[in-house]
């Protein structure tokens, strides 16, 4: 079984997903952001092209690493 584990002290964690439908070319990402104790920091939702499964995740990890950065974050933990 899967479960969240929290990051390291002084850290947050990005958790990411891409996906993609089977009925059109649409795709999109997203991603949270939440502290050690597993509180709420941010959230980040984006469309995307056309893409392959792969390259939605890495888009969501640009997009997260973008997100966390620009809220002056301290995080590079996915």
């Amino acid at each position: 079984m899967l479960h969240w584990r929290p990051p390291n002290h002084g850290f947050v964690r990005l958790n990411v997903n891409g996906a993609l439908t089977v009925h059109g070319p649409k795709a999109a990402c997203g991603g949270v952001i939440r502290y050690q104790m597993g509180n709420f920091q941010g959230a980040f939702t984006c469309r995307l092209k056309t893409c392959l499964v792969a390259q939605s995740e890495l888009w969501a990890i640009l997009h997260g690493i973008n997100t966390v950065s620009y809220t002056h974050l301290r995080a590079h933990e996915t």
